[in-house]
């Protein structure tokens, strides 16, 4: 396994984990499912990201996680950052 940082070819994967999750319900504030475009603009390189990380095994996304700064909409310290974190279901208890 191996831990690299999530570049635009990973997206279609990384919607594809997504969208399981969604699907499953109840664990992410997240209703509509990902595309390509949207995975991009909105974990991989989104406006204010920060980095965008992911673990991979023989060419399989196991999980991400994504770190942006946060926006002023939310009432937090200037300084604050959002922390989105999401694991193949089939990869829970794993340490990923």
């Amino acid at each position: 396994m191996i831990i690299r940082p999530a570049e635009a070819l990973d997206a279609a994967q990384m919607a594809h984990l997504l969208n399981s999750i969604i699907t499953i319900g109840g664990t992410t504030a997240h209703l509509k499912p990902f595309d390509k475009t949207r995975m991009q603009t909105s974990f991989i390189n989104p406006p204010l990201g920060l980095c965008c990380f992911l673990m991979e095994d023989h060419g399989r996304i196991l999980g991400f996680q994504n770190l942006e700064w946060s926006t002023n909409d939310i009432k937090n310290p200037a300084d604050w950052v959002k922390i989105s974190s999401f694991v193949d279901t089939n990869q829970h208890e794993r340490g990923i």
